[in-house]
């Protein structure tokens, strides 16, 4: 079920993240994160404990690996908090006039910098937002809703760079 827009729009201009956004914030990356983070936090646990893998013919590169995973898991638990930590902050609001830089680079000139890079066979389609001297890199369909060369209001997380809704001014 879909909140109404108006609903969604009033909480997220109050600066607070409706709960039907929570799956902006908890992405697939989020997940991802999280589960190859305890996998590996299980493995560094496990490994030394109910194996005898450090005792062997193999010892030297056991030892060697060990500091990596435990690594893996440290990066990979620590997006994943940061990513939580997200849900219960303050949206940053700005409001501003929007421009459509086309295939040049964005600048700084405007509140709010548009740019879109078509996919070719060899790249990706890139979708950027440019917005208090950060760019972030969005959906087609989060970048369609900004309206170019007139002032739109947008809500997102500076730190983690998710731009969680547009609302057109």
């Amino acid at each position: 079920m879909t909140a109404p827009v108006e609903e969604v729009a009033a909480a997220n201009l109050a600066g607070r993240l409706h709960p039907s956004q929570r799956r902006i914030v908890l992405n697939f990356t989020f997940w991802l994160c999280l589960v190859v983070g305890g996998i590996a936090a299980v493995v560094c646990v496990v490994l030394p404990t109910a194996t005898n893998v450090f005792e062997g013919p193999n010892r030297a590169q056991s030892i060697g690996t060990y500091p990596f995973i435990v690594v893996l898991a440290l990066v990979c638990l620590g997006l994943c908090v940061r990513r939580y930590r997200d849900l219960h902050k303050p949206l940053t609001v700005v409001t501003g006039w929007a421009h459509d830089f086309g295939r040049s680079p964005i600048t700084d000139a405007y509140p709010i910098g548009l740019r879109f890079e078509k996919g070719t066979t060899h790249t990706m389609q890139r979708c950027e937002v440019r917005v208090g001297g950060k760019t972030y890199n969005t959906d087609l369909e989060t970048w369609q809703k900004i309206k170019p060369e007139r002032n739109n209001t947008l809500c997102l997380y500076p730190k983690t760079k998710l731009v969680i809704n547009v609302i057109p001014s």
